[in-house]
């Protein structure tokens, strides 16, 4: 009778660790099918609340000023004043830029506009008309 305990025990004990780990693994395809339901309907106050913008926008400077410093070859104007005044600018800009536009108040406009939703193509023109041979009037 005592092993039979330890047996249920043990086995409620693996499936309770068994549907932590699925729910940990899932947790971020559940956040973002959250997002995309969000976006979908305009919901931008559920969208915003799933979003941690101060590391959004951290990141994305980071990821920025790496692009930047790589494109304008900081690496290779590593002694010209006027390339690291470049980077400096440029830098600068891409903070501004960044702090400007990731802002759940920019968000949240766009989603009203229907900028985040998407975009339905348009119909193809319909095919010129053709003339129907031997209907043409001739020039006599």
């Amino acid at each position: 009778m005592k092993n039979h305990r330890r047996l249920i025990a043990t086995a409620l004990a693996v499936i309770v660790l068994l549907a932590g780990a699925a729910y940990w693994y899932l947790s971020p395809f559940l956040a973002v099918r959250q997002l995309q339901t969000a976006a979908q309907a305009g919901d931008a106050d559920t969208f915003n609340a799933h979003v941690d913008y101060p590391r959004l926008r951290a990141s994305l400077k980071d990821q920025l000023s790496v692009l930047l410093s790589q494109k304008l070859g900081a690496a290779k104007d590593a002694g010209n004043p006027m390339a690291a005044l470049g980077n400096a600018i440029g830098a600068s800009l891409v903070n501004q830029f960044v702090d400007a536009l990731v802002r759940p108040e920019t968000v949240m406009t766009a989603m009203q506009n229907g900028m985040l939703g998407q975009r339905q193509a348009e119909p193809p023109p319909p095919p010129p008309a053709q003339p129907v041979p031997g209907s043409a009037p001739s020039g006599n």
